[in-house]
C-alpha cells in the first residue's frame, strides 16, 4: 500500500510563496521608512495672544519622533515666508535660525514652542506657516509640517 502523505503539494507551495512575499514587503517597508517624524498641534486656548508691542503670538505643541537606533540632534526651523520669531524653553531665535533638540534613540520628544510675528507681517485671519525639522547627519533628512498662524480679528 502506498502512503497518502505528500510533502510538496500545490497548497504548500502557494502558502510558502505568500509568506515569503509578505516577509519581503515587510522588510522593504521597514528599510524605507522615515527615520524622523514631526507632529505640530496648534494650541487652541487661547487661539492667539496680542503682545504689548502689537505683535501676535501663537503657541504650538510639537512632537518629534526619532525612529533611528541612535540619538540625534534635530533642528526645528521655519520655512521661508512668515517673518516670525520661534522660541521654546526661554530660547528665542529669529529668521532662519533653528531650535535644536536632542532626541534619544527610538524616543519621542515633546515641547511647546511659541511663534511671534509682527502685526504688519500677518495677513488675514490665518496665515500658513511651515515648520521644518532637519537632521544634519549623513542621511540629511528633512520633514515639513504646515499649520495656520492665527491673527487677531
Amino acid at each position: 500500500m502506498k502512503p497518502i502523505f505528500k510533502l510538496i503539494r500545490p497548497r504548500t507551495v502557494i502558502y510558502s510563496a505568500l509568506i515569503l512575499l509578505t516577509a519581503a514587503v515587510m522588510v522593504t517597508v521597514y528599510a524605507n521608512r522615515a527615520t524622523i517624524g514631526l507632529n505640530v498641534l496648534h494650541d487652541r486656548n487661547p487661539l492667539h495672544v496680542v503682545m504689548s508691542d502689537g505683535s501676535v503670538r501663537n503657541a504650538y505643541t510639537i512632537r518629534i519622533l526619532n525612529k533611528s537606533d541612535r540619538p540625534r540632534r534635530l533642528d526645528l526651523a521655519l520655512a521661508e515666508g512668515l517673518k516670525a520669531t520661534l522660541s521654546a524653553n526661554g530660547e528665542s531665535l529669529r529668521d532662519s535660525a533653528a531650535l535644536s533638540f536632542d532626541v534619544d534613540a527610538d524616543q519621542t520628544f515633546e515641547a511647546r514652542v511659541f511663534l511671534t510675528a509682527p502685526q504688519a507681517d500677518v495677513s488675514g485671519r490665518s496665515t500658513p506657516v511651515v515648520f521644518r525639522l532637519i537632521a544634519k547627519d549623513p542621511t540629511d533628512v528633512e520633514v515639513t509640517e504646515t499649520r495656520d498662524f492665527f491673527d487677531a480679528p
